[in-house]
């Protein structure tokens, strides 16, 4: 059983009844699919870690929040013009 275990083989099957082992099937493949939908989430995460930390490099406290003591974000006043000509800059640098 820990050789079976170490060998990372999904379960040991002793003689089973038919339903048993399609229960164990379907356990099986759903753990398949759970550990390739989790591997897929936390590649994307790591590409919006690199994201932001590549945007701050640019934009020197642009990721930074201030909250007030409810907890609410502040967001500062940022002029109309200065968000357009930040998110020009990102459209032509990432979408390249």
């Amino acid at each position: 059983m820990k050789a079976i275990n170490k060998g990372e083989i999904y379960r040991f099957l002793p003689n089973l009844d038919d339903l048993e082992l399609r229960f164990a099937v379907k356990s099986a493949v759903e753990k398949f699919d759970l550990e390739k939908e989790n591997q897929r989430l936390l590649n994307i995460v790591r590409k919006q870690a690199l994201n932001m930390k590549l945007i701050e490099k640019e934009f020197p406290g642009i990721t930074k929040l201030e909250y007030d003591e409810k907890g609410r974000i502040i967001i500062q006043d940022v002029a109309d013009e200065e968000i357009a000509r930040i998110v020009a800059e990102l459209d032509k640098e990432y979408s390249a």
